[in-house]
């Protein structure tokens, strides 16, 4: 435990907890605007992964649920789980490996690029040291799902400068980005703790004095 942790203050920040033990670290494997009809096939993955659609919408699925969950522009999606996923402009479209789409972008020769762009979409993983453990990543469901996004909300902010750091460095990402991207999953992170406060398990439990000094 850190010792910036204070077990005795009611106002443990359980953030700063997973941050500091875990060891996080960032990056983002696809970033390209697009024209349909696209969509990519994730494969199973240990680290959770998100989505954002930075314009346009777009359609996710997963392999062990027929529902399909829609993404408005300024939405975020976090796959928690460690399963096959896809995204798509719409739920009928052909599907290639999101491999394949990536090593067409640090080529500079972006798949889906004929035709009107219809989307431009982020996609990055936070990867940390599985020889640790922490509570928190059982109590998450397997999807996130972060509403609209303000423009002058602190995320979007964050995704903003991400977005430009890579027209920066023309696709290529780097330590800049990847910073920033710890910095949005953990913005994110406490984004769902925060609203979620009637949570059971370990969210509840932290909420009770004994317990969480426990």
């Amino acid at each position: 435990m850190s010792e910036r942790i204070k077990l005795n203050d009611g106002d443990f920040n359980v953030i700063s907890d997973v941050f500091e033990n875990l060891r996080f670290r960032g990056s983002i494997f696809f970033a390209s605007e697009l024209a349909g009809p696209w969509g990519f096939l994730l494969e199973p993955f240990t680290f959770p992964r998100f989505h954002i659609a930075i314009s346009g919408s777009f359609c996710l699925g997963t392999n062990d649920s027929k529902e399909v969950v829609h993404v408005q522009e300024r939405e975020i999606i976090i796959i928690a789980n460690e399963g096959t996923h896809w995204i798509a402009d719409l739920p009928n479209s052909k599907l290639i490996s999101s491999e394949e789409a990536g090593k067409a972008c640090k080529l500079g020769q972006p798949l889906f690029q004929q035709g009107k762009i219809t989307n431009h979409i982020v996609c990055g993983l936070v990867n940390y040291d599985r020889k640790l453990s922490h509570p928190i990543f059982d109590s998450f469901p397997s999807i996130l799902h972060f509403s609209k996004f303000e423009p002058s909300d602190p995320i979007w902010i964050s995704v903003k400068l991400i977005t430009a750091e890579m027209d920066q460095t023309n696709g290529r990402g780097g330590p800049i980005v990847d910073r920033l991207t710890e910095v949005l999953f953990l913005q994110l992170l406490n984004r769902y703790f925060s609203e979620n406060k009637e949570a059971i398990g370990f969210f509840a439990a932290l909420r009770d004095r004994q317990v969480h000094q426990a």
